[in-house]
């Protein structure tokens, strides 16, 4: 697609559409600086939207910025608490990082049934998040269970080949761990505000 022609029009839902798409494809190629940056410009412009919140908290997770991602998702879940994404990202780093201060296996739980219900337990990635949940938290015969029906879930065009290694894992009684970054080798991106992020910072405080 054309990204950089889209964001060359006026604002609304092409320059949105754009910067996401452009930002999606920053991601795949490892580039999560532009992609975050990309991400943020759609953010601007469409500040309710939560796949742009998702995909920002996603690239934050692969710099590392681990306490910026749960402010994503977090975002994701209040522009959108009956979408089961942000919930199910959330749960996914709680349950999996790798980075012990950042892991709360019981809170990851909670968030991802809540996504589950969310998806009327018919959503892979959900029922991923929610299998690592319960490996967080020693519960390896739901784990087990859940990452079956994940895989049983999952499109038929999609690689299962991590998702059968998390199982094993799991029969191992091994919960998942995600890979550590060395945030020191990051590059520090300055992110332009948004009146939404001003908004949530005092839900914070």
């Amino acid at each position: 697609e054309n990204y950089d022609y889209a964001i060359s029009l006026k604002e609304g839902l092409d320059v949105v559409t754009a910067y996401h798409g452009r930002g999606e494809v920053w991601y795949k190629k490892g580039e999560y600086d532009k992609a975050i940056l990309d991400f943020s410009k759609a953010i601007r412009n469409d500040e309710k939207s939560e796949k742009n919140y998702v995909s920002r908290g996603n690239a934050w997770c692969k710099r590392g910025e681990y306490e910026n991602a749960i402010k994503d998702y977090k975002a994701a879940m209040h522009v959108a608490p009956e979408d089961p994404l942000g919930y199910s990202q959330l749960a996914w780093l709680l349950a999996t990082c790798a980075e012990d201060q950042y892991r709360d296996g019981k809170q990851a739980v909670e968030l991802a049934i809540k996504a589950c219900e969310l998806s009327k337990w018919n959503d892979a990635g959900s029922m991923n998040s929610l299998a690592a949940s319960y490996a967080e938290v020693g519960d390896f015969e739901r784990a087990e269970n859940y990452q079956k029906m994940c895989i049983l879930e999952l499109d038929r065009k999609i690689n299962k080949y991590d998702y059968t290694i998390r199982l094993k894992r799991y029969f191992a009684r091994k919960p998942f761990r995600g890979e550590k970054v060395d945030r020191e080798k990051q590059k520090k991106i300055e992110v332009p505000s948004n009146r939404f992020s001003e908004f949530l910072k005092t839900l914070e405080q």
